[in-house]
């Protein structure tokens, strides 16, 4: 005869297993804690290396001289915009340079507190080439392309100058 404490326990137990303790659910976990790792990873090898390093004033303008110059704008009859880009190029330089904004200035303002800052020469030079933009900003003139790529020489020649100063 069978004992009645046998009939009651069964060889196979009834168990109930949660979901956060079966293998798929450590599986999943596992998974997205690498993929997470190598998302971080991958962003913050993209921020060492994704850093450009910044230019110097002085490079940025000869940059942007540079660009002037392949642009359409050293045409006679895109003078006007070619003076207003080249204005714009020098300020932001100076603004960079002698940490002051001289972008908001008018020329003479600019001539006037580069004075005492810059040698009688670049500032002879730098006159030229803000005269020169005057006729064409203000006055109407054409100008020719021959003088449009001596105040470009110029330019160049200032920006390089006083990046040697400093």
């Amino acid at each position: 005869m069978k004992n009645p404490i046998d009939e009651l326990y069964d060889i196979y137990g009834i168990w109930h297993v949660p979901w956060w303790q079966t293998a798929v659910f450590n599986y999943t976990v596992i998974a997205g804690a690498v993929i997470t790792l190598v998302v971080l990873v991958g962003i913050i090898i993209k921020k060492v290396t994704g850093k450009k390093k910044k230019l110097s004033a002085d490079a940025l303008a000869l940059q942007g001289l540079q660009e002037l110059r392949g642009s359409l704008l050293m045409q006679p009859e895109q003078a006007k915009q070619f003076y207003l880009s080249l204005s714009v190029i020098l300020k932001t330089y100076f603004s960079e340079y002698y940490h002051t904004d001289v972008c908001s200035k008018t020329d003479d303002e600019m001539m006037m507190f580069l004075k005492s800052k810059m040698p009688s020469q670049v500032r002879q030079e730098l006159q030229e080439v803000v005269h020169g933009g005057l006729f064409v900003k203000f006055a109407q003139e054409t100008a020719v392309r021959e003088q449009m790529e001596c105040d470009m020489q110029r330019s160049i020649k200032i920006v390089e100058q006083t990046s040697i100063q400093k």
